[in-house]
Parts: C-alpha cells; structure tokens; sequence
C-alpha cells in the first residue's frame, strides 16, 4: 500500500528570509534522451537509426497502435545509441546535440483562424501531441478521441 499523507487544513512552513532573485547561466546539456516509458501504455516504434543526423522536430520513434502520433527530438544532432532491454523494449533514444541548432520549419500559423482539427494535426506534424495525457489516468491522448 501507498504511503499517503492527507492533509486537512494545510501545512504551514515558516521559512526565514526569502530566495534570492538572481538567474545563474547554466550550459545546455550535450546529450539528451527520450524514453518510451514515460509516456504510459505507448509501444514504440524507432524510426531513426545509430548515426542518423536529425532536426529539432523530426521523429525519434512513434506509437505502434497510433503511427500518426510520433516524438520528435528536441535538438538537432546525431543518435548515438537506441537503448533496449529484455525483448528488445526500447529503453531511451540518445542524441547528442549539434552546436548549431537546426530545427524543422512547421510554419507559423494564426491560431484564433484555425478549428480543432487543424490545432490537432499541426500537434501531430511537430511531435507534441503524445505528450497530452487523458485524465484521469495519464495515458497519451489517441488523436480520434
């Protein structure tokens, strides 16, 4: 059984002094990942292979029961590796990122002119319509619902 704290009333935290408003530079990552598992009751389907060259916005992989709804990578660069498991389940897609960023060109597009199937299939063109879960179970949205 889960270990669940309810609380009624709230939780108060008396904190001294307050954070301070300062941005520190970070660098960007060199590598990055995309793992299948995070999107629950998805199979994937690798589209790209070790070495393929890909955009920010071009498909990794996409959903077997569902081919129009694919994961796009978010930097361009090369992959490294397709890690898989037991069964060959895919663990997680690698790429390492480029230091010029190239992206895949989608357009740009007025969204008060556009109707709801149009807003649906320029989220299936850019790779971010499987990252929408249905309540309440957080299972990846299929396009036909």
């Amino acid at each position: 059984m889960a270990n669940v704290i309810k609380l009624r009333k709230g939780l108060d935290i008396n904190l001294i002094g307050c954070a301070q408003e300062q941005l520190l530079p970070v660098k960007p990552s060199k590598e990055y990942a995309l793992v299948p598992d995070d999107f629950t009751g998805l199979t994937p389907k690798v589209v790209v292979r070790e070495g393929d060259h890909v955009r920010a916005g071009d498909p990794l992989f996409v959903d077997k029961g569902c081919p129009e709804v694919s994961f796009a990578s978010p930097v361009s660069g090369s992959v490294t590796s397709v890690e898989r498991g037991e069964r060959r389940k895919v663990l997680r897609v690698k790429v390492v990122a480029d230091e010029q960023q190239e992206f895949v060109d989608f357009g740009i597009k007025d969204l008060a002119g556009l109707s709801a199937d149009e807003v649906k299939d320029c989220l299936l063109k850019a790779g971010l319509f499987g990252f929408i879960n249905q309540l309440p179970y957080a299972v990846s949205t299929r396009p036909d619902t």
